[in-house]
């Protein structure tokens, strides 16, 4: 979804070429798995985009994903880098917590984005997560994340 026009994703990813698009995809690289998911919950949004879904699709969506050592996903799960600036959750995805939270394993690092607001790092029981929605501080988010997470996609 590029903008509000229909673009054939086809033409999209040729344009991207030769970088390996992860929609619902995986790719290993030097025996660390990456899988990657574009969804976010429609809720509250005032149009339908490529992305967006419904909670009954995310549903189908996430329990798709293949076991991986890195989680990219656009949407921050419930309960990690979902909070507006009241301090109140805006955009959390519960379907994608409960996929993660049914991996086994579950992955060791989840990246995400969506949300500008809750930007930073945190950590479950397994997983590092890093909601890097603003990349004005990436370098500084970065070294957060390396201070919680530790070694995140250390070979098993």
């Amino acid at each position: 979804d590029w903008s509000s026009v229909r673009e054939d994703p086809a033409e999209a990813r040729a344009a991207l070429a030769p970088a390996t698009i992860l929609h619902d995809a995986a790719v290993t690289i030097e025996g660390v798995t990456i899988v990657g998911s574009p969804h976010v919950p429609r809720a509250g949004l005032p149009c339908r985009t490529a992305f967006n879904r419904e909670p009954e699709e995310l549903v189908a969506l996430f329990s798709r994903l293949p076991r991986c050592d890195v989680l990219l996903t656009h949407s921050p799960p419930a309960g990690h880098g979902d909070l507006n600036e009241w301090g109140k959750p805006a955009c959390a995805c519960p379907e994608l917590s409960a996929a993660i939270a049914a991996m086994q394993p579950p992955p060791r690092f989840h990246c995400f984005g969506h949300n500008h607001t809750d930007w930073g790092a945190s950590r479950d029981a397994a997983t590092a997560c890093a909601s890097a929605a603003d990349a004005s501080l990436a370098g500084e988010r970065a070294l957060q994340v390396a201070k919680i997470a530790g070694d995140p996609v250390a070979r098993r």
